[in-house]
């Protein structure tokens, strides 16, 4: 099932939609749903990953019979604690030594939600911030690969935007300005047109 469009829009509250998956595409009613490429467009969003981390995601049983079959097909690596986990052959994987850059994330990413071990990204059990009701206006921060801010644009002074961002442990000084830098290429992308100040506070 799919939910229609439009979704989602702010400051209005509508009913729900609801159509088949087929509907929706235009896909012949007869032609049977293929695990196998759910799986393969799984990994190409978020490998490497364990049948575990996408039963998380899917919420599909049998995974593991899948995984196993399409393993041949697949790069195969264990993780610290001898965990299997599979990838695309041909998946981009940098070098352990190259850094991860400062990434602003949405509300929801399923960066931070498509894994059974959820520790690759979120250190220590930290909760997602998953604001209760419609509109949910915080993103998240990874600073060096892991969650560690949170982030929202609001208005500042004489009309600027003002981007906020709420760092929990504070920010080394070489992190909290990759943090500025990338915050003001988020601005500029967004309110193009207007100026913008980044601010964060541990």
């Amino acid at each position: 099932m799919v939910q229609l469009p439009p979704r989602g829009v702010w400051g209005k509250r509508s009913r729900v939609r609801w159509q088949t998956f087929r509907g929706w595409l235009g896909a012949d009613a007869d032609t049977p749903s293929n695990v196998d490429d759910v799986a393969m467009r799984y990994l190409a969003a978020f490998g490497p990953a364990s049948a575990s981390d996408m039963r998380t995601w899917s919420g599909l049983p049998g995974l593991r019979e899948v995984m196993e079959r399409l393993a041949p097909q697949l790069r195969v690596f264990l993780d610290e604690s001898g965990r299997q986990l599979l990838d695309l052959p041909e998946a981009p994987r940098p070098e352990p030594q190259v850094p991860a850059p400062v990434r602003f994330l949405p509300e929801y990413d399923n960066v931070l939600l498509s894994h059974d071990n959820r520790t690759r990204v979120i250190p220590d059990r930290r909760a997602v911030p998953l604001p209760p009701g419609q509109g949910a206006r915080i993103g998240t921060v990874l600073v060096e690969g892991i969650f560690r801010a949170t982030w929202r644009i609001g208005g500042g002074a004489g009309g600027a935007a003002l981007l906020h961002v709420q760092a929990e442990p504070p920010l080394s000084r070489q992190q909290a300005r990759e943090v500025e830098e990338e915050g003001s290429r988020l601005l500029g992308f967004v309110r193009p047109d207007s100026a913008g100040e980044v601010r964060i506070n541990s």
